[in-house]
């Protein structure tokens, strides 16, 4: 009996261990079910958030405070998960969103958004995202560059119906790097093809293809970092010609693995040859794999990389909002709006200190969007009272006025105090001239050659004539 009630209360102790356990297991992978749905929709919500912003950035390269806020409006909808805190989030320890970098006023950190999906980010007085540094990028392609960068911080706070809760932080930056620290940028695909050595010091970017060679017996050396959104190519030139002695441009293509660089093999500088290109032949043909990726990565240590390799894509704010390159140097459309963050600041137009502007009629000038309403200067009759091109006077002395007021462009001006008289060749005179515009008026001599070999502010002296001459 003894023994049967002794077995009996270890079957029920292992039976009672037994049940605990499972009850206990169940509880787990309850509680880490939740905890993953928690986290999952939080994650969700920080990818969702990032896409977002970044899609602003692609069409708006200066979102307003406005734009950014729309952001948090429409938050994931996942079934039995909200999004929401108690507490509105605090910038990251050592953020550059900290009162350092955002501060003091008008400078300042805002959070927009309701508590659990919110973009956290510095505003200036208009409360539009601002520039918190402009300092060197420390990691990454275009590591060393100087860059204008804004931060922003995404807190997502993830809640199940069953008490699961998840809170995470991602930081991330808007950068803008001027473009004219690189020694070459180009939009479309590049070239190098110099028959004799070529040097070159400065940066190399383009958002194309990047073809190199050298002219055979010669050294392309590059310096710097090189980055090409596409391919690298080694073994063709741009039209497709095959890069050998027949071409005449099998030379040395030396890049820069290190600073300083310098032509010594060993050094930091380095052949690259035709077999390391990111493409076996030419665009369009097979990846060249896994050459292309020790080359770039580990032997020039990337210092020459590719979009497969860690290149990106870098456009003009102009190009962002759906401009074109030439859009740069073209002088606005008529009526365009110059409050504009992007396309008319960006136009060299809006940053001239002196604009010389040339058209067909007064219209096409005074309507572009900051010029004045003065009549500008008319080049064709609106110099002189008589058009002398043709109406020529015949006395000589009806030339002007001119006003005072016009700038001083080249211009026919009269009349002179003085005409050169008959005189032997070898007799020397003074021509004294008189201008009412405050300039030295340019000379126009008659049918003989009047020679003057000094001048003064007045005067053109000593002269040599002939026959008479007149000076208009």
């Amino acid at each position: 009996m003894l023994t049967t009630l002794l077995v009996l209360m270890l079957m029920s102790a292992l039976l009672v261990a037994f049940t605990a356990i499972i009850m206990s297991d169940q509880r787990y992978r309850f509680i880490d079910r939740d905890r993953a749905q928690a986290f999952y929709a939080a994650a969700g919500g920080i990818e969702k958030l990032t896409a977002d912003l970044g899609n602003l950035f692609f069409s708006t390269i200066a979102p307003t405070g406005t734009q950014v806020t729309a952001l948090t409006a429409t938050k994931p909808s996942i079934t039995g998960v909200t999004y929401t805190a108690t507490n509105a989030p605090t910038a990251l320890p050592a953020s550059s969103l900290s009162t350092y970098y955002c501060g003091p006023a008008p400078k300042t950190v805002t959070t927009v958004g309701a508590n659990g999906y919110t973009i956290m980010y510095c505003t200036d007085a208009t409360g539009n995202p601002v520039t918190t540094s402009t300092s060197p990028i420390k990691n990454g392609p275009y590591e060393g560059l100087i860059a204008e960068q804004i931060p922003y911080q995404l807190d997502v706070m993830a809640k199940t119906s069953t008490g699961g809760e998840v809170h995470l932080i991602r930081t991330m930056e808007a950068v803008a790097i001027p473009v004219f620290q690189f020694g070459m940028f180009s939009d479309v695909d590049l070239s190098f093809f110099a028959g004799p050595d070529f040097d070159f010091g400065g940066r190399v970017h383009t958002n194309g293809n990047l073809f190199l060679s050298e002219g055979g017996g010669a050294t392309l050396t590059l310096r710097d970092k090189v980055t090409a959104v596409k391919e690298i190519i080694r073994q063709k030139l741009q039209n497709g010609v095959s890069i050998d002695v027949a071409s005449t441009h099998d030379g040395t293509v030396s890049m820069a693995k290190a600073p300083g660089c310098t032509n010594l093999v060993l050094g930091p500088c380095r052949p690259l040859l035709r077999t390391e290109g990111s493409v076996v032949d030419t665009t369009g043909s097979a990846l060249n794999d896994p050459t292309w990726h020790n080359a770039s990565l580990s032997t020039y240590n990337s210092w020459i990389r590719n979009g497969r390799t860690g290149a990106k894509a870098l456009n003009l704010p102009l190009l962002t909002v759906g401009g074109t390159n030439p859009d740069l140097v073209r002088r606005p459309l008529a009526g365009e709006n110059v409050t504009n963050p992007v396309l008319f600041a960006e136009r060299l137009f809006s940053k001239s200190s002196i604009r010389i502007l040339l058209s067909d009629t007064a219209a096409d000038i005074t309507n572009i969007p900051t010029v004045t309403a003065t009549v500008p200067v008319n080049l064709g009759n609106d110099l002189v009272t008589s058009d002398w091109f043709t109406n020529p006077p015949n006395n000589g002395t009806a030339y002007g006025p001119v006003s005072a007021l016009r700038p001083p462009i080249a211009r026919t001006i009269g009349p002179l105090s003085t005409t050169v008289a008959a005189a032997p060749a070898s007799t020397t005179t003074t021509i004294n001239v008189v201008s009412t515009a405050g300039f030295i008026p340019a000379l126009k001599l008659g049918v003989t050659a009047v020679t003057c070999t000094g001048k003064t502010n007045t005067q053109f002296t000593p002269c040599v004539a002939g026959m008479p001459a007149k000076a208009i």
